[in-house]
Protein backbone atom coordinates (compact mmCIF):
# COMPACT_ATOMS: atom_id res chain seq x y z
CA UNK A 1 0.00 0.00 0.00
CA UNK A 2 1.44 3.33 -1.00
CA UNK A 3 2.28 5.74 1.80
CA UNK A 4 -0.23 8.54 1.93
CA UNK A 5 0.68 11.72 3.77
CA UNK A 6 -2.12 14.06 4.78
CA UNK A 7 -1.45 17.70 5.46
CA UNK A 8 -3.79 20.06 7.23
CA UNK A 9 -2.94 23.50 5.89
CA UNK A 10 -4.51 26.35 7.83
CA UNK A 11 -2.32 29.36 8.50
CA UNK A 12 1.12 27.86 8.43
CA UNK A 13 3.25 24.92 7.48
CA UNK A 14 3.95 21.53 9.03
CA UNK A 15 7.66 20.73 8.97
CA UNK A 16 8.28 16.99 9.29
CA UNK A 17 11.87 17.37 10.48
CA UNK A 18 11.61 19.78 13.37
CA UNK A 19 15.35 19.60 14.13
CA UNK A 20 16.14 21.53 10.94
CA UNK A 21 16.53 25.26 11.42
CA UNK A 22 13.94 26.41 8.88
CA UNK A 23 12.84 30.03 8.58
CA UNK A 24 10.15 31.59 6.43
CA UNK A 25 9.97 34.98 4.79
CA UNK A 26 6.50 36.48 5.10
CA UNK A 27 5.04 38.41 2.18
CA UNK A 28 1.94 40.39 3.07
CA UNK A 29 0.12 43.64 2.38
CA UNK A 30 2.85 45.60 4.17
CA UNK A 31 5.36 44.20 1.66
CA UNK A 32 3.19 45.22 -1.30
CA UNK A 33 0.87 42.22 -1.80
CA UNK A 34 -2.51 43.50 -2.97
CA UNK A 35 -4.56 41.35 -0.56
CA UNK A 36 -3.68 38.73 2.06
CA UNK A 37 -5.89 35.83 0.87
CA UNK A 38 -3.83 34.05 -1.81
CA UNK A 39 -5.97 31.76 -4.00
CA UNK A 40 -3.44 30.72 -6.68
CA UNK A 41 0.35 30.72 -7.14
CA UNK A 42 2.48 29.97 -10.19
CA UNK A 43 5.87 30.76 -11.72
CA UNK A 44 6.20 31.90 -15.32
CA UNK A 45 8.89 31.08 -17.87
CA UNK A 46 10.92 34.16 -16.87
CA UNK A 47 10.99 33.17 -13.20
CA UNK A 48 8.44 35.68 -11.91
CA UNK A 49 6.07 34.42 -9.21
CA UNK A 50 2.41 35.28 -9.72
CA UNK A 51 -0.17 35.38 -6.94
CA UNK A 52 -3.92 35.47 -7.49
CA UNK A 53 -5.77 36.94 -4.52
CA UNK A 54 -9.27 37.92 -3.49
CA UNK A 55 -8.43 41.35 -4.88
CA UNK A 56 -5.75 41.74 -7.50
CA UNK A 57 -3.19 39.78 -9.48
CA UNK A 58 0.39 40.17 -8.24
CA UNK A 59 3.71 39.74 -10.08
CA UNK A 60 6.70 39.29 -7.77
CA UNK A 61 10.36 39.62 -8.82
CA UNK A 62 11.84 38.53 -5.43
CA UNK A 63 11.98 42.16 -4.29
CA UNK A 64 8.87 44.04 -5.37
CA UNK A 65 5.27 43.40 -6.31
CA UNK A 66 3.47 44.75 -9.34
CA UNK A 67 -0.32 44.68 -8.96
CA UNK A 68 -2.80 44.24 -11.81
CA UNK A 69 -6.49 45.11 -11.41
CA UNK A 70 -9.33 46.06 -13.68
CA UNK A 71 -9.16 49.75 -14.58
CA UNK A 72 -12.28 51.43 -15.90
CA UNK A 73 -11.93 52.52 -19.49
CA UNK A 74 -8.84 50.39 -20.13
CA UNK A 75 -9.80 47.30 -22.11
CA UNK A 76 -6.26 45.96 -21.86
CA UNK A 77 -6.21 45.90 -18.07
CA UNK A 78 -7.17 42.74 -16.19
CA UNK A 79 -10.79 41.87 -16.99
CA UNK A 80 -11.76 41.50 -13.32
CA UNK A 81 -10.04 42.36 -10.03
CA UNK A 82 -11.57 39.90 -7.57
CA UNK A 83 -11.11 36.18 -6.82
CA UNK A 84 -8.21 35.39 -9.12
CA UNK A 85 -8.15 31.63 -8.53
CA UNK A 86 -6.83 30.10 -11.79
CA UNK A 87 -3.31 30.68 -13.15
CA UNK A 88 -1.50 28.65 -15.82
CA UNK A 89 1.90 29.24 -17.45
CA UNK A 90 1.62 27.33 -20.74
CA UNK A 91 4.64 25.55 -22.22
CA UNK A 92 5.00 28.17 -24.97
CA UNK A 93 5.74 30.83 -22.35
CA UNK A 94 2.31 32.45 -22.11
CA UNK A 95 0.49 33.15 -18.85
CA UNK A 96 -3.26 32.51 -18.65
CA UNK A 97 -5.36 34.05 -15.90
CA UNK A 98 -8.87 32.97 -14.95
CA UNK A 99 -11.25 35.43 -13.31
CA UNK A 100 -14.98 35.51 -12.50
CA UNK A 101 -15.39 37.73 -15.55
CA UNK A 102 -13.22 36.39 -18.32
CA UNK A 103 -10.11 34.48 -19.30
CA UNK A 104 -7.05 36.69 -19.75
CA UNK A 105 -3.83 36.15 -21.69
CA UNK A 106 -0.91 38.20 -20.41
CA UNK A 107 1.05 40.08 -23.08
CA UNK A 108 4.59 40.35 -21.75
CA UNK A 109 5.85 42.79 -24.39
CA UNK A 110 3.16 45.38 -23.64
CA UNK A 111 2.51 44.39 -20.00
CA UNK A 112 -1.24 44.09 -20.50
CA UNK A 113 -3.94 41.52 -21.16
CA UNK A 114 -6.19 40.18 -23.88
CA UNK A 115 -9.75 39.57 -22.65
CA UNK A 116 -11.48 36.36 -23.70
CA UNK A 117 -15.21 36.53 -22.99
CA UNK A 118 -18.42 34.69 -23.77
CA UNK A 119 -20.24 36.14 -26.78
CA UNK A 120 -23.90 35.12 -26.99
CA UNK A 121 -24.18 34.77 -30.76
CA UNK A 122 -20.72 33.30 -31.36
CA UNK A 123 -20.52 29.51 -31.02
CA UNK A 124 -16.73 29.71 -31.26
CA UNK A 125 -16.41 31.93 -28.20
CA UNK A 126 -15.69 30.57 -24.74
CA UNK A 127 -18.89 29.06 -23.30
CA UNK A 128 -19.00 31.22 -20.14
CA UNK A 129 -16.96 34.11 -18.78
CA UNK A 130 -16.66 32.75 -15.22
CA UNK A 131 -13.44 30.72 -15.21
CA UNK A 132 -13.05 27.85 -12.73
CA UNK A 133 -9.88 26.13 -13.96
CA UNK A 134 -7.26 26.09 -16.73
CA UNK A 135 -5.29 22.99 -17.81
CA UNK A 136 -2.73 22.05 -20.46
CA UNK A 137 -2.51 18.40 -21.56
CA UNK A 138 0.44 16.40 -22.96
CA UNK A 139 -0.42 17.47 -26.49
CA UNK A 140 -0.15 21.10 -25.34
CA UNK A 141 -3.88 21.63 -25.80
CA UNK A 142 -5.36 24.30 -23.54
CA UNK A 143 -8.57 23.41 -21.68
CA UNK A 144 -10.72 25.86 -19.75
CA UNK A 145 -13.41 24.89 -17.25
CA UNK A 146 -16.13 27.48 -16.74
CA UNK A 147 -19.38 28.03 -14.84
CA UNK A 148 -21.11 26.48 -17.86
CA UNK A 149 -19.10 24.11 -20.00
CA UNK A 150 -15.65 22.88 -20.94
CA UNK A 151 -13.66 24.63 -23.66
CA UNK A 152 -10.76 23.54 -25.86
CA UNK A 153 -8.78 26.38 -27.41
CA UNK A 154 -8.50 25.61 -31.14
CA UNK A 155 -7.03 28.91 -32.34
CA UNK A 156 -5.50 31.93 -30.63
CA UNK A 157 -6.45 34.01 -33.65
CA UNK A 158 -9.74 35.45 -32.47
CA UNK A 159 -9.61 33.02 -29.51
CA UNK A 160 -11.78 30.29 -31.02
CA UNK A 161 -12.92 27.38 -28.83
CA UNK A 162 -14.60 24.03 -29.17
CA UNK A 163 -17.24 23.53 -26.49
CA UNK A 164 -18.05 20.41 -24.51
CA UNK A 165 -20.63 19.85 -21.75
CA UNK A 166 -22.44 22.96 -22.89
CA UNK A 167 -26.12 23.40 -23.62
CA UNK A 168 -27.71 26.80 -23.73
CA UNK A 169 -30.21 27.25 -20.92
CA UNK A 170 -28.63 24.52 -18.79
CA UNK A 171 -25.79 24.99 -16.31
CA UNK A 172 -22.96 22.51 -15.96
CA UNK A 173 -19.99 23.78 -13.99
CA UNK A 174 -16.55 22.34 -14.72
CA UNK A 175 -14.42 22.53 -11.57
CA UNK A 176 -11.28 20.48 -12.32
CA UNK A 177 -9.50 18.91 -15.32
CA UNK A 178 -6.81 16.19 -15.37
CA UNK A 179 -5.16 13.97 -17.98
CA UNK A 180 -4.08 10.48 -16.89
CA UNK A 181 -1.25 8.31 -18.27
CA UNK A 182 -3.68 6.74 -20.77
CA UNK A 183 -4.42 10.20 -22.24
CA UNK A 184 -7.95 10.23 -20.84
CA UNK A 185 -9.24 13.61 -19.70
CA UNK A 186 -10.98 13.45 -16.32
CA UNK A 187 -13.53 16.11 -15.43
CA UNK A 188 -15.19 17.30 -12.27
CA UNK A 189 -18.56 18.83 -13.09
CA UNK A 190 -21.69 19.87 -11.22
CA UNK A 191 -23.29 16.64 -12.51
CA UNK A 192 -20.41 14.52 -11.26
CA UNK A 193 -17.41 12.63 -12.63
CA UNK A 194 -16.68 12.07 -16.33
CA UNK A 195 -13.79 11.01 -18.48
CA UNK A 196 -13.29 11.83 -22.12
CA UNK A 197 -11.12 10.61 -25.00
CA UNK A 198 -10.69 12.39 -28.34
CA UNK A 199 -9.41 10.14 -31.14
CA UNK A 200 -9.66 10.62 -34.90
CA UNK A 201 -11.94 13.61 -34.34
CA UNK A 202 -14.33 11.42 -32.36
CA UNK A 203 -15.17 12.21 -28.74
CA UNK A 204 -16.01 9.40 -26.33
CA UNK A 205 -17.44 10.43 -22.97
CA UNK A 206 -18.05 8.18 -19.97
CA UNK A 207 -20.21 9.17 -16.99
CA UNK A 208 -19.55 7.56 -13.61
CA UNK A 209 -23.18 7.39 -12.55
CA UNK A 210 -22.99 5.55 -9.21
CA UNK A 211 -20.04 7.59 -7.96
CA UNK A 212 -21.66 10.84 -9.10
CA UNK A 213 -24.99 10.06 -7.43
CA UNK A 214 -23.22 9.44 -4.13
CA UNK A 215 -21.22 12.63 -4.62
CA UNK A 216 -24.36 14.69 -5.24
CA UNK A 217 -26.14 13.45 -2.12
CA UNK A 218 -23.98 15.84 -0.07
CA UNK A 219 -24.85 19.53 -0.20
CA UNK A 220 -22.41 21.76 -2.11
CA UNK A 221 -20.15 18.86 -3.04
CA UNK A 222 -17.97 18.14 -6.07
CA UNK A 223 -14.60 16.73 -7.06
CA UNK A 224 -11.92 19.31 -6.23
CA UNK A 225 -8.66 17.71 -7.35
CA UNK A 226 -7.06 14.77 -9.19
CA UNK A 227 -3.64 13.08 -9.03
CA UNK A 228 -2.21 9.87 -10.49
CA UNK A 229 0.33 7.78 -8.59
CA UNK A 230 3.08 5.52 -9.94
CA UNK A 231 0.85 2.45 -9.74
CA UNK A 232 -1.68 4.07 -12.10
CA UNK A 233 -4.28 4.80 -9.46
CA UNK A 234 -6.24 8.00 -9.90
CA UNK A 235 -6.78 9.76 -6.58
CA UNK A 236 -9.88 11.93 -6.42
CA UNK A 237 -10.47 14.54 -3.73
CA UNK A 238 -13.91 15.94 -2.95
CA UNK A 239 -15.22 19.00 -1.18
CA UNK A 240 -17.34 17.17 1.40
CA UNK A 241 -17.07 13.39 1.09
CA UNK A 242 -13.41 12.49 1.42
CA UNK A 243 -10.78 10.83 -0.73
CA UNK A 244 -11.25 8.20 -3.46
CA UNK A 245 -8.86 5.82 -5.22
CA UNK A 246 -9.84 4.79 -8.75
CA UNK A 247 -7.81 1.95 -10.28
CA UNK A 248 -7.39 3.05 -13.89
CA UNK A 249 -7.14 -0.49 -15.27
CA UNK A 250 -10.46 -1.65 -13.76
CA UNK A 251 -12.10 1.70 -12.87
CA UNK A 252 -13.02 0.33 -9.44
CA UNK A 253 -13.30 2.98 -6.74
CA UNK A 254 -12.41 2.82 -3.03
CA UNK A 255 -13.48 5.66 -0.72
CA UNK A 256 -11.59 6.90 2.36
CA UNK A 257 -13.43 9.15 4.81
CA UNK A 258 -12.55 10.87 8.06
CA UNK A 259 -13.26 9.11 11.34
CA UNK A 260 -12.24 10.30 14.79
CA UNK A 261 -11.72 6.64 15.70
CA UNK A 262 -9.10 6.10 12.96
CA UNK A 263 -5.94 7.94 13.94
CA UNK A 264 -4.12 6.79 10.80
CA UNK A 265 -6.91 7.86 8.42
CA UNK A 266 -7.37 11.12 6.58
CA UNK A 267 -7.75 14.22 8.76
CA UNK A 268 -10.73 15.79 6.95
CA UNK A 269 -13.34 14.99 4.31
CA UNK A 270 -12.65 18.36 2.66
CA UNK A 271 -9.82 17.58 0.21
CA UNK A 272 -8.42 20.68 -1.44
CA UNK A 273 -5.34 19.44 -3.32
CA UNK A 274 -3.48 16.18 -4.00
CA UNK A 275 0.10 15.93 -5.28
CA UNK A 276 2.07 12.76 -6.07
CA UNK A 277 5.80 13.31 -5.49
CA UNK A 278 8.80 11.64 -7.17
CA UNK A 279 9.16 9.11 -4.36
CA UNK A 280 5.62 7.85 -4.82
CA UNK A 281 4.14 9.55 -1.78
CA UNK A 282 0.84 11.38 -1.93
CA UNK A 283 0.49 14.78 -0.29
CA UNK A 284 -3.12 15.63 0.47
Amino acid sequence: MKLVITLLLLLGFFISRAQNNVTFKHLNVENGLSQSSVLAITQDSKGFIWFGTRFGLNKYDSRDFKIYVNEKGDNKSLSHSEYISALLPSRDGKLWVGTPSGLNKYNEATDNFDHILYRENDQNSISNSKINCIYQDRKNRLWVGTANGLNLLVSEKGYRFKRFFYKKGEIQQVYAIFEDSNNKIWLSTSRGLFNMVIENRQTKIKYFKDFSEQLNKALDNHVTTFAEDGEHNLWIGTKQTGLNKLVLKTETITTYTYSSLNLSGISSNNIRKIIADREGKLWI
